[in-house]
């Protein structure tokens, strides 16, 4: 069934960024899903969409800068018509464990579903897609910052830490040289 031209979109809850909703098509319990890996040429659509399920948005002079420091291989997300209806994805990182060794980690980030699109799986086969990719690609930890922890638990998250205190001079506060120059003129 194809869709309605995008000006036929009902835009309501689809702010920030304007990202037309994915409804039209068939009913969320009837639409077919598809597990779409990301491309470059859909990033700023893919942007848009988990824009649209933590409910901010980036001012577009921000997009390439995104763009460049993803890794589109690692982001997917389902799609219904075309249209992503959740997304999800990972960044190359390493993590220090006890001993001091650095072990590869997946850390996984972009994590929405849309709320027409809640309950039927998504969140669960994307957890479980991910936990596949990221043993192919010798990532043997997977960790996430999550706005909602008690939903990641089920999968095998749990709490690192409770609490977290920082002290010092704020005046003598600087970023790491790499990461004030990866930041540029932000």
């Amino acid at each position: 069934m194809p869709l309605p031209p995008a000006s036929e979109y009902d835009e309501d809850d689809d702010a920030p960024g304007n990202a037309p909703s994915p409804r039209p098509g068939p009913p969320p319990h009837l639409a077919e899903l598809t597990l779409t890996t990301l491309t470059a040429d859909r990033f700023e659509e893919f942007h848009r969409a988990a824009e649209r399920g933590f409910q901010e948005e980036t001012p577009p002079e921000f997009l390439e800068a995104e763009l460049a420091a993803t890794e589109p291989e690692r982001f997917f997300g389902f799609t219904v018509g075309g249209r992503w209806v959740s997304t999800f994805g990972s960044v190359r990182r390493m993590l220090t464990v006890p001993g001091g060794a650095a072990v590869p980690m997946s850390g996984v980030t972009a994590v929405t579903v849309h709320s027409a699109y809640r309950r039927r799986g998504l969140l669960r086969r994307s957890m479980a897609h991910e936990f596949e990719l990221a043993r192919s690609r010798g990532e043997i930890v997977a960790a996430l910052f999550a706005a909602e922890s008690g939903i990641y638990g089920r999968f095998g998250y749990g709490n690192a830490a409770s609490e977290l205190y920082l002290s010092g001079r704020t005046d003598a506060l600087v970023l790491r040289p790499e990461a004030a120059a990866a930041l540029g003129d932000c």
